[in-house]
C-alpha cells in the first residue's frame, strides 16, 4: 500500500459503512497502520513512501509523516467501536 492510499483511508466516512464495508475498511486500515510502523520491513515501507532515507548510512530512515502511525491507529479504534457498534444492533435485532 502506498502511503497516499493510507492517507485517503484517514478520510473516508466511518459512519455512513455497512458492517461490511466497515470491516473491509478495517482490514486496509490494519494494513496500512502496519506498513506505516514498518512491520513488513523497512525497505517496503520506504519504496511505498512511508519512509525517506536520512542521511549517509544504509539502513538510516525517517517517517515521511511523523503522525501517520497515529493516525491510524486512532481511526482504527474508531472503526473497531464502530464495528463493534454494528455487530451489537444486529445482534439485538436477531
Amino acid at each position: 500500500m502506498k502511503i497516499a492510499q493510507a492517507r485517503k483511508l484517514l478520510t473516508e466516512d466511518i459512519g455512513r459503512m455497512t458492517l461490511e464495508q466497515l470491516q473491509k475498511h478495517r482490514v486496509k486500515l490494519t494494513d496500512a497502520w502496519r506498513e506505516s510502523r514498518a512491520d513488513y520491513g523497512m525497505v517496503q515501507a520506504a519504496r511505498d513512501g512511508f519512509y525517506l532515507p536520512a542521511g549517509q548510512g544504509d539502513g538510516d530512515y525517517i517517517p515521511k509523516d511523523a503522525w501517520l502511525t497515529w493516525n491510524l491507529s486512532h481511526r482504527l479504534d474508531e472503526t473497531i467501536e464502530r464495528e463493534l457498534e454494528l455487530l451489537s444492533s444486529h445482534n439485538s435485532k436477531a
